[in-house]
């Protein structure tokens, strides 16, 4: 059996309802996420979603102050990005990964 590369990055294409929950799942997990999307207003909506999103979290949190520390990085973790190009770099082959 192959040993699996390890994922370092996720780029989640289409900044509506189900991207922007994908892009959220993925920076909760500790992923370097880009969120794609041509319609830079849509992007613009999707981080202030997930945002919101966050928020709320935080709000019914017992310790807010460490949750809302934790709030910034998984934000800091999402790079809105018009363009597909800034998710590859030269040694990048594309995966797609399914469940199995």
């Amino acid at each position: 059996m192959s040993e699996r590369p390890e994922i370092r990055t996720v780029a989640v294409i289409g900044a509506g309802t189900m991207g922007r929950g994908i892009a959220q799942v993925a920076a909760q997990a500790g992923y370097a996420t880009t969120l794609h999307d041509a319609d830079a207003d849509s992007l613009g909506r999707s981080r202030g979603a997930i945002e919101v999103s966050l928020a709320r979290g935080v709000e019914t949190a017992a310790n807010t102050t460490v949750n809302a520390s934790r709030w910034l990085k998984i934000c800091f973790r999402i790079t809105p990005a018009p363009r597909l190009a800034p998710s590859r770099s030269a040694n990048d082959e594309p995966r797609k990964i399914e469940r199995q």
